[in-house]
């Protein structure tokens, strides 16, 4: 097996857990999207801020995913170099969208 198969298998099932929450298929719910209580109170807020954090989280699998087929063999990084870069994006993506939450009007 490939060392990034890992990753692009990852990344795939980010964007699938994603999708929903960017395409507004999700209703506020205590388990799944960005729950901070400004959201789960506010549909309007609820559903603008899993829109933004659902369409980045979708950028990050993207990115995973190229990062698992030409990370290692064009860009010549190794596999644990690759995975520290997603989860780099995934925690940036995260803070964002619990930032914009937080900000969001």
């Amino acid at each position: 097996m490939h060392p990034n198969f890992s990753l692009l298998i990852a990344s795939l099932v980010l964007a699938v857990l994603a999708l929903p929450l960017a395409m507004r298929w999700v209703r506020p719910n205590p388990r799944y999207g960005v729950r901070i209580r400004r959201s789960l109170q506010n549909e309007r807020l609820w559903f603008k801020t899993n829109t933004f954090g659902g369409w980045l989280l979708v950028a990050v699998a993207l990115f995973g995913a190229g990062l698992s087929m030409v990370g290692s063999t064009v860009l010549g990084f190794s596999a644990s170099f690759n995975w520290l870069l997603f989860v780099a994006a995934l925690l940036v993506a995260l803070v964002m969208s619990t930032t914009y939450a937080h900000l969001a009007v």
